[in-house]
């Protein structure tokens, strides 16, 4: 058995424990865990800030009884999530301590040490790498044999026999593991080692010379053998010895050449010695020597006329050959000889040319010219793209409902990303300078119906500096380069009907509207920037005097050529000369410039070609109504409500006013927009207005382990926008990562709205660049969702905040954010949904996808994990315990290739916290049904091997009884999705089970809405990687929608649509933005070469059970109604509705995939992705409803990988 072998159970100990008193071998002088008597804990989990104790029994076997150490070694293989946290050391049977490892990668630049995953190394004195020298990119972070941090010679001389201990202590929060394995070398005696000449002569240009290092005795291990050179040749007269020498594992020598230099003096020598040490004994013989001799075969090269190289052709070094001549491989010129030398010629060389074979030399040349010649052609096609766009990386483009039964309803009080009246690009950074930094924002139009929209750029400071008018005709796309706009001065071109009769400036598409608006006649196309306007509008957005502004200033000047600020887009109904701050762009009803038209749909993307980094996410989509008390009352809060007198003239929701934002340190920038709720005009340069610094009612920084820091006094966010970087000197946080919360809401003064006038609304969003495992920042950045937990409608004022609230009017507890049932928000929800997932199950390089899980609040919650194949068949579930503002890494790699998922545990399995640590706000109670559950133990072999079946559409045995779940794609990646259910006990039930759902949440699963995360799918080979939040699930009991008998409900099919899940649904058709082939001098260039990927979850009319191998299940491919592909000019193309798109449940579709059949260069899909009309299976209000999710990514050059990938839904 192998020294790696995994212990399983008690069975397995106790048959190794047998096993091992049989007569011992001769050469057994290696213990492992497991296979030696009375081993413990040879598989231990290993949690966060636990230490845990693996031991193994030595007895003489083979050794004299008597005998004492002479050497040790050590092999580990460890699987951990963060290396950097373990502490590694042995423990002889004396109590004698031998320290392995210490925090690797530990230091003042990496306080938390290697950020890497998994160990497998050999400890030995006898290696020349010390263990904390590595941390590899690639897993394992650290593998080889590597030198023990104190020595283990410090053992020789004790006794051999007793039990042997393996100490593993993990030394900081996040990051958990296991033992894999673990060995002990215990050699009875030392091997001898010994050199000698294997090839005694080396020839200059010719043969080499070559020592062997053999060890005498187990061949087990790699063995590290140090030697000196000496000799009369000098060290110019031969390629470098580095005096080290390692003989393999299962070897009994290795050897090492010594090759001559073309200046090497003839008739000297090279010795090698063997040097002592402390893993072997120096042997007899313990020297050899190689002499270097001159090459005696003529002046090397055959020359026209010779068969072998016989010297010059004035026959200076005449003569036949020697035998041990080198093979020739040059010639100057001519015909070589064709056929072999005389057989009593005494010729060792080879002829060249005729029929003869040119060797493996040749062969070798061969490649390597084909090589360079490759290597030229790829340099030379580097002038043929943009050189900074060199990996690959992902880039996302927002999806959203474009059918449906009904017009969109605006849903107020939430930030859900569906059509909506105003657009809000938080952030934009420009380079007006040397740099080419730019930020690309997209407008698009959600319905046929035109639309004219305002385009205002503001300041850091809210101060409005610019802005345009953009018109759209029905479905009309339009991205804008604000580098174009602030260095060239190019404005998008657009124009309505009556200033572009011939439809060639803004074209009309066959379903699409084209219109006149009279007012824009001399202001559409708008013309470009003149130079002056150019340089104020520069001075404006850096913090300069601008004369347009009458020499005053906007924003804070950082010292550089940054443009920074922020824009907004409002739909309007005449090419107005106003902005939203000024009298007369609002009018209660739409009746100002500004209408309430819920059509915008929008993204922006972050492009910096001097780290060749790109970053993308959805636009703030702010809906209108003015039929809703929370946005037409007098009083209450509305987003432009500052430039309104807070009449609610604007009609618009406001956004949230406390967010949670996961961070981790040194790697995330925090971006914060912040309503400073005054009308900012220009100010005296220098001389900051009087409403700046900007207040909070509090920042606080959660670790994953729940210690909080208090940031309050010193929060960085005093403008309306800022962008810090997490552990850096405005944000001192030392933690990990973890999650920040911050409120904006301030003193009343200057005061909000009379209905709560502290409140301050906000936007936040995370930038994230993981660090390689080195610990250095690589240019991989994801933006990781902030969730906003309120709603300025009803800011919430407590810190931390609280799951709910009083509502002193009413006189009943509500949520802190009311619940908007039926668009797909980011909110606290009780069920969420991973859409799909990918998994390497062999490569752990490979894909693999992550999950982040976190408790929005204080009260502690259970969660019920269940797998799911991509046919929608649920494999495999766990509980997942989370504290107060805990949070959870579900990572699937460790699941499907290791057993292993994160170590959590309710108070009554962790009373002292060491599991799932209480924080200073959390709550930790008991939940006794998950006693025996927590921490999850480990899956068997069988078990991993069953779950890797039923997810790559192979037969399972265990689960299934040798039929097939999932559907077959002929690799070994494993996919499917995931849900996530607040539960009230360690349920063993899946969401199809009788009683997993009870009305009111009666049954396992509760209707908390406390959760929140997010997931990426992740492929280090490749360095592509695509990120999103997760599909955020609300639950209630009162809403009608969630709670009628018949209605649809996100789990409805398994409770009968009886709606006793109370989940919302989800919407049923979706429109995305693709890129198929565009060219490389587009806007969007960058990605010419990279092609569109969609994500897709769909609703089965059925609950499925397994099914033949081979088959496929009833109902399958899943039909829908209808696809639609538009162009950029919003030209149509209506595609088949029996393709086989999207046909399972959950999948990741190209648009090269046939069944899209890409007609386009770019454009974007919108897909109702309903089943169709006279369909059957879902809910009795609608059969054929089907609910869905759909985003998309696309893929582009660049260096590094970026992750972003984001859904929008109308309905």
């Amino acid at each position: 058995m192998s020294r790696f072998t995994f212990a399983r159970s008690a069975l397995a100990v106790a048959v190794a424990a047998v096993a091992a008193f049989a007569p011992a071998r001769a050469s057994a002088q290696t213990y492992s865990c497991g296979e030696s008597p009375l081993s413990t804990n040879c598989d231990a989990l290993v949690p966060d800030n636990q230490t845990v104790t693996s031991s193994l029994t030595v007895t003489p076997g083979a050794c004299d009884p008597q005998a004492t150490v002479v050497a040790t070694g050590v092999h580990l293989k460890l699987s951990h999530q963060w290396v950097g946290d373990l502490k590694v050391s042995l423990v002889h049977p004396d109590g004698a301590e031998v320290l392995l490892m210490m925090r690797p990668g530990l230091d003042a630049g990496h306080p938390h040490g290697c950020a890497s995953e998994d160990l497998d190394v050999h400890f030995s004195d006898g290696a020349t790498t010390p263990s904390a020298s590595q941390c590899n990119e690639k897993y394992p972070a650290i593998s080889g044999t590597l030198l023990p941090l104190n020595p283990l010679f410090t053992l020789n001389g004790k006794g051999r026999n007793g039990t042997w201990s393996l100490r593993v202590s993990d030394g900081a929060g996040y990051g958990s593991g296991a033992i894999d394995s673990w060995a002990l070398d215990l050699p009875c005696t030392l091997p001898l080692v010994t050199a000698s000449a294997s090839q005694a002569t080396a020839v200059v240009g010719g043969q080499r010379g070559q020592f062997t290092f053999a060890r005498s005795g187990e061949t087990t291990g790699a063995l590290t053998v140090k030697y000196t050179v000496s000799g009369t040749a000098p060290a110019s007269a031969y390629a470098p010895l580095d005096g080290i020498i390692t003989i393999p594992d299962g070897a009994a020598s290795a050897t090492v050449d010594v090759i001559p230099t073309k200046d090497a003096p003839p008739d000297t020598t090279v010795i090698a010695t063997v040097a002592p040490g402390v893993v072997y004994a120096v042997g007899s013989p313990s020297a050899a020597t190689v002499t270097i001799v001159a090459n005696a075969c003529g002046d090397g090269k055959v020359d026209p006329g010779e068969q072998c190289d016989e010297g010059d052709k004035n026959g200076s070094a005449g003569g036949k050959c020697a035998k041990d001549c080198t093979l020739v491989n040059e010639s100057d010129g001519g015909t070589a000889g064709s056929s072999g030398p005389p057989a009593d010629s005494g010729c060792g060389c080879k002829v060249r040319g005729g029929s003869q074979s040119a060797g493996v030399f040749g062969i070798v040349l061969g490649v390597v010219a084909f090589v360079g010649l490759t290597l030229r052609r790829r340099r030379a096609g580097k002038k043929m793209t943009k050189g900074s766009w060199t990996k690959l990386l992902a880039l996302p483009f927002g999806a959203s409902a474009l059918f449906a039964a009904r017009p969109a309803e605006a849903a107020i009080g939430t930030l859900d990303n569906v059509p909506a009246a105003t657009l809000l690009y938080p952030y934009f950074e420009v380079d007006t300078g040397a740099g080419k930094n730019d930020t690309i924002i997209t407008v698009q139009n959600s319905s046929a119906s035109a639309a004219l929209t305002n385009v205002t750029i503001w300041s850091e400071m809210g101060v409005p500096v610019h802005h345009f008018h953009v018109y759209l005709t029905g479905y009309d796309v339009q991205s804008i380069s604000l580098r174009e706009l602030f260095v060239n001065g190019k404005v998008p071109q657009t124009a309505t009907a009556g200033q572009d009769p011939a439809n060639t400036i803004s074209p009309q598409g066959p379903t699409s509207q084209d219109i006149n608006f009279a007012s824009c006649t001399g202001v559409l196309p708008t013309a470009n920037l003149a130079a002056a306007a150019i340089a104020d509008l520069k001075a404006a957005l850096t913090g300069k005097s601008s004369a347009t502004l009458g020499n005053k200033c906007a924003g804070p000047d950082h010292g550089d050529t940054i443009a920074r600020g922020y824009v907004t887009v409002d739909t309007v109904n005449n090419c107005t000369s106003r902005v939203p701050s000024m009298t007369g762009y609002f009018g209660a009803g739409g009746t100002g410039d500004a209408t309430n038209q819920n059509y915008l749909l929008g993204d922006f993307f972050f492009i910096d070609t001097a780290t060749s980094h790109v970053q993308a996410q959805p636009a703030v989509h702010i809906e209108a109504s003015a039929s809703d008390a929370r946005t037409s009352t007098v009083g209450r809060y509305t987003f432009y409500g500052r430039y309104v007198g807070w009449n609610a003239a604007d009609n618009r929701e406001p956004l949230s006013t406390v967010w949670e934002i996961p961070f981790t340190t040194q790697e995330t920038d925090v971006v914060v927009w912040r309503d400073s709720r005054v009308s900012q005009e220009a100010f005296t340069c220098g001389t900051p207005p009087s409403s700046y610094p900007l207040g909070s009612e509090g920042l606080l920084a959660f670790d994953m382990q729940e210690a909080v820091t208090e940031l309050s006094a010193t929060q960085p966010f005093k403008t309306d926008l800022t962008r810090v970087r997490v552990g850096g000197g405005a944000l001192p946080v030392t933690s990990k990562n973890g999650t920040l919360v911050f409120s904006s809401n301030m003193a009343p003064s200057p005061g909000g709205p009379a209905f709560d006038p502290a409140a301050a609304q906000s936007y936040a969003m995370a930038i994230h660049y993981p660090g390689l495992k080195s610990g250095t920042l690589s240019k991989f950045g994801t933006n990781l969702a902030a969730v906003g937990v309120d709603s300025a409608t009803r800011a919430h004022h407590s810190m931390p905040p609280h799951e709910g609230v009083w509502d002193v009017a009413n006189n009943v507890y509500v949520p802190t954010k009311a619940l908007a049932i039926g668009v797909s928000d980011v909110a606290p929800a009780a069920t969420l949904l991973a859409p799909h997932f990918e998994v390497d199950t062999v490569d752990p390089s490979g894909v693999n996808t992550q999950i982040r899980l976190v408790n929005l609040f204080a009260s502690a919650l259970l969660v019920h994990v269940t797998l799911w194949t991509d046919y929608g068949i649920p494999t495999h579930r766990f509980n997942v315990y989370l504290t107060g503002f805990d949070s959870s890494l579900v990572d699937l790699r460790w699941l499907f290739q290791k057993g292993l998922v994160d170590l959590t545990a309710s108070a009554g399995q962790d009373p002292t916290g060491g599991i799932s640590p209480r924080g200073d706000y959390s709550q930790d109670i008991n939940f006794a049904s998950c006693t025996g559950q927590l921490p999850p133990a480990r899956l068997s072999a069988a078990a991993i091997a069953d779950l890797v079946s039923v997810h790559t559409g192979k037969a399972s045995p265990v689960r299934f009884g040798g039929k097939c779940a999932g559907a077959p794609h002929g690799d070994a990646i494993a996919r499917g999705y995931v849900t996530f259910d607040t539960v009230n006990n360690c349920t063993q039930r899946v969401p199809g089970d009788v009683g997993y759902f009870g009305n009111g949440g009666s049954g396992d699963a509760t209707n908390q809405n406390n959760l929140s995360g997010t997931y990426t799918i992740i492929d280090r080979n490749q360095k592509v990687s695509v990120a999103d939040t997760l599909v955020h699930v609300q639950a209630s009991s009162t809403d009608s929608a969630t709670t009628t008998p018949g209605r649809p409900t996100f789990y409805g099919k398994f409770v009968s649509w009886n709606a006793s899940d109370n989940r919302e649904p989800l919407g049923t058709a979706w429109q995305a933005r693709f890129i198929n082939n565009v060219a490389p001098t587009s806007l969007f260039g960058a990605f010419a070469d990279g092609k569109t990927n969609f994500v897709v979850w769909r609703e089965s009319p059925a609950v499925l059970s397994a099914f033949t191998c081979g088959s496929v299940p009833t109902g399958f491919p899943l039909p829908l109604r209808e696809i639609l592909q538009f162009d950029e000019q919003e030209q149509v193309t209506a595609l088949g509705t029996n393709l086989g798109t999207f046909p399972l449940v959950s999948q990741r579709v190209a648009i090269t995939d046939p069944s899209l059949a890409a007609v386009y260069a770019s454009g974007f899909i919108s897909a109702d992705l309903r089943a169709p009309v006279d369909a059957v299976g879902g809910p009795p209000s609608d059969p054929s409803r089907r609910g869905s999710f759909m985003a998309a990514t696309h893929y582009a050059k660049a260096a590094g990988y970026q992750v972003l990938l984001g859904g929008l839904q109308v309905q």
